[in-house]
Formats: structure tokens, sequence, C-alpha cells
């Protein structure tokens, strides 16, 4: 009896107060929306490790192509259009010879004009190949553009690959330096050959003639010098020889047009002699005075002069010539390399004088070295031993 009266109680309660409904909807509702965020929260979960594992897989990726892009044996770099390193690998940092920071110029890592040069026809949309010197080795590079700027890849290539590439470059070279000269004979030979010329034009043509027969001969000469010395087949025979008095001798001897004639040499005053092979410092000395007559100031003098250097005695022959840039310094030792290509035809220069100085040089153990300043002149530099001992000479 007392259950069955709770229970009227309650519904009588109920009624008057009119919630018993109302809870038992609310209590619906809440566990309609309690089902409703447990589903949301499942969904957010599943999401949240999708996201998850795509984040692994993409940074496993990364670290994939990080590790291959580390490990490949060619050096590589994006450079951006205003020609800085975004990054590079640790090869390309081999290359450059030093760590590479993002945001450095390209100019700042390589003297080569010629790397600069492939980068800017990279960003202009062609895709470049050329065989670059980097110190001793010759190096394929290989620079194609890509978005805001380019990939510049540069690759060594095998001993072989040298051998070749010296080859086509030495062919190359030779057969452009041989071409005007010799096309300028045929044709005024030709000239004199066929036409009726007044006795004027006929010495014209003739001396002509005469000028480029005599640059090949130059030419042939010191491909023949260079080859001699390369081959390691020349080996010197020295003595001890007057700087000064083989430098007075070379500058007699150089040709009018090299501009001897409007300027004299000024010999300072230092140590005098050297341990070498005679004939090998009347050339080294004869190609550096001539380079300074041709390319310094009419009626300033070029200056010799000597300094002891330790066993060795350091000769220095400055001109105040124009200068040569910067970018250029690195290759002027390099054969048929030209700073102005046309001024040194122009003037009878082979492109081989200097190449042939520095094997000179270092056959008898010395070291040769530029220094120049645009508008100041240059000063070339070499070292030969003072005396018969010669601690940095090479074997054979």
């Amino acid at each position: 009896m007392s259950g069955k009266g709770e229970i009227l109680e309650s519904s009588i309660f109920c009624r008057r107060r009119g919630t018993c409904g109302d809870d038992l909807a609310g209590d619906t509702w809440i566990a309609s929306q309690n089902d409703s965020v447990s589903l949301l929260s499942r969904e957010i979960d599943q999401v949240v490790e999708q996201l998850r594992d795509r984040l692994e897989a993409s940074e496993q990726k990364v670290a994939d192509l990080s590790t291959l892009f580390d490990g490949l044996e060619e050096g590589l770099a994006f450079i951006d259009g205003d020609g800085f390193v975004n990054f590079c690998n640790p090869a390309f940092e081999r290359w450059a010879g030093r760590p590479v920071s993002s945001g450095i110029e390209i100019e700042k890592l390589f003297k080569t004009p010629r790397i600069v040069d492939a980068l800017i026809k990279a960003q202009a949309g062609q895709h470049v190949t050329d065989e670059v010197e980097l110190g001793d080795q010759i190096v394929l590079l290989s620079a194609q553009p890509h978005r805001s700027g380019a990939f510049l890849m540069l690759q060594g290539l095998t001993d072989e690959q040298q051998l070749d590439a010296i080859r086509r470059d030495f062919v190359a070279n030779v057969s452009h330096e041989l071409k005007t000269p010799l096309t300028s004979v045929v044709g005024f030979a030709e000239a004199l050959f066929e036409t009726e010329l007044p006795p004027d034009k006929v010495k014209d043509f003739a001396d002509r003639i005469l000028a480029n027969a005599t640059r090949m001969r130059h030419l042939v000469n010191d491909l023949l010098d260079l080859s001699l010395v390369e081959s390691g087949r020349w080996k010197p025979d020295p003595e001890l020889v007057s700087v000064r008095e083989v430098s007075r001798e070379a500058w007699k001897t150089l040709p009018s047009e090299a501009g001897s004639k409007r300027a004299e040499i000024e010999l300072k005053d230092g140590p005098d002699e050297a341990y070498v092979d005679p004939e090998a410092i009347r050339q080294i000395l004869a190609n550096l005075l001539d380079n300074a007559a041709r390319y310094g100031v009419d009626d300033v003098p070029i200056e010799v002069s000597t300094r002891p250097d330790g066993d060795f005695i350091r000769v220095e022959i400055r001109d105040h010539g124009s200068g040569i840039p910067s970018v250029h310094l690195e290759r002027v030792f390099e054969r048929f390399y030209r700073v102005d290509p046309g001024r040194s035809r122009q003037q009878g220069g082979t492109g081989l004088g200097l190449a042939i100085v520095k094997h000179f040089v270092a056959a008898h153990g010395g070291e040769v070295g530029v220094e120049s300043e645009l508008g100041q002149g240059t000063s070339v530099w070499f070292t030969l031993p003072s005396t018969g001992e010669n601690p940095r000479a090479s074997p054979g």
C-alpha cells in the first residue's frame, strides 16, 4: 500500500508541476548530444592519426631525399635569381673549397667567369653544359633553369675524360689561333697572284703576309717549347746567372711592336744571381717583359726588382698599365687564356707566354704569381733558386 501511494503521490506532484516530461526529454537530448560528441571525437582522433601518419611519411621522404642529396658525388646547389646560394650539398662545398652558408653570392665562391655566365643563361631559360677548370681539375658544369633561379651541378671528370677534354680544348685553340693569320696569308697571296697592283700595294700586302707568317712561326715555336717542358723531357742545366744582365739582353731583343721602343726598363737594386738554366731564364724574362711592354704605358719605365726569399730569389716585373680585372687573375697562366683576346692578337701575342713561364719556373722548383689593380698596373713575380741547393726542385 505504501509503494502504490508513493507512485500516486509522485504522479500527482508531476502533474501539478508539469516537469516529469521535460526532465525525460532533457535526459534524451543530453544523451543524444553525448553520442554526437563521442562520434565527433572519434572522427577527430582518426583525422589526427591520419595526419600524423602522413607527416611521418613526409618527414621520412624528406630525410631520405636529404640523405640522397648529401650523399651525391656531384656538387649540387640552387642559386636564386639574384645570384645567391639558397642551399647546397657537401660535395658542392668541396668544390668551393669552403663551407657554404645560405645567402652567399656565387661570385664569391668561384672566380671562374664561365660559372656565372652559365647561371645567367640558365636563369634566362637555357640549359647549359660546359667544362671549366677549378684548381687543377677539369669539372663538368651543368646549369638548369628552375622557377625563380637555377640548379648548378659540378661533376669531376675521370683522368681519361680530363685528358680528352684537354686534347679537345688544345686542338680547338690551336686551330683558332692559326686560322686567322693563315687566312690572311692566303688572301693577300691570292691578291698578289691574281691582280695587277701598284708597287706600294704590293709592298703593303707583302708586309702583311710576313707579319702573319711571323705570328704563326712564334705560335709554333711557343707550342714546341711548351710541349717540351710539359712532357718532362726537358731538364734544366742550371748555373749562376745575373738577373739584371739577362733582363737587359731580353729587353733589347723584343720586337718593336711590343712597345720596347717607347719605354725603358728600370732595374732596381737587390740580389742579382739565380741558379737557373740560362736559356730558361732568358725566355721567362723575355715573355714577361714583352707582356709588360705591350700592356704598359708609353714612356713609363717597366720596373724589374729582386729580393731574397729564403734559398730563392724573387724577381718581379711591374708595368703601369690598365691592370687586370680580379676575375681573370687565377687564369692568366693557362694556355691560350687572354684577358682581352682581340687586343692580345692585334698586338701579336700567342696566348702561351705565361704558361711557358709557369712551367719553366716550376721545373726549377720555383713559384709564380700575379698581382694587379685596375688603373694602377700589373706585377708578375716568380722565384728561382739563388744557390745550387734547391729543396723544392721536382725530381726527374
